[in-house]
């Protein structure tokens, strides 16, 4: 490459927002997001980057029910670091159809709605 200095870095993650809370789905999507992980460790250090970057201090709220989060990863090396991301976007996939084919026929209320409409408006102010 002529002696020119490459940079490349890897960014992404997963989280579950906007969200209607049921134990069981949040317990099933962290079970995901550790799958995804090299090791606990890795988990523990990206779940901690997502509650992190994705509280909204000014509300002292979540976004959503937390998940994982990575910026500017580059080490070891690329192809480590692109099949973290590739498994990620796998254990992402199977986390969320596991919750939208248990709840495509829940039924909701306009109380419902309302606060489904409120939790999106948080992107905005993210």
């Amino acid at each position: 490459m002529n002696g020119e200095v490459v940079h490349w870095h890897f960014g992404g993650g997963m989280d579950l927002t906007p969200y209607f809370l049921y134990p069981e789905d949040a317990t099933s999507w962290h079970r995901n997001a550790l799958l995804a992980c090299d090791n606990e460790s890795q988990y523990r250090l990206f779940k901690r980057q997502c509650d992190e970057y994705f509280f909204l201090q000014h509300r002292e709220e979540a976004r959503g029910i937390g998940g994982l989060f990575f910026d500017d990863l580059n080490e070891p090396d690329f192809e480590t670091c692109l099949n973290l991301a590739l498994r990620v976007c796998r254990q992402f996939q199977r986390a969320y159809q596991v919750i939208f084919m248990k709840r495509k026929s829940s039924s909701w209320t306009a109380e419902d709605e309302t606060w489904m409409l409120s939790r999106r408006s948080r992107y905005a102010e993210f």
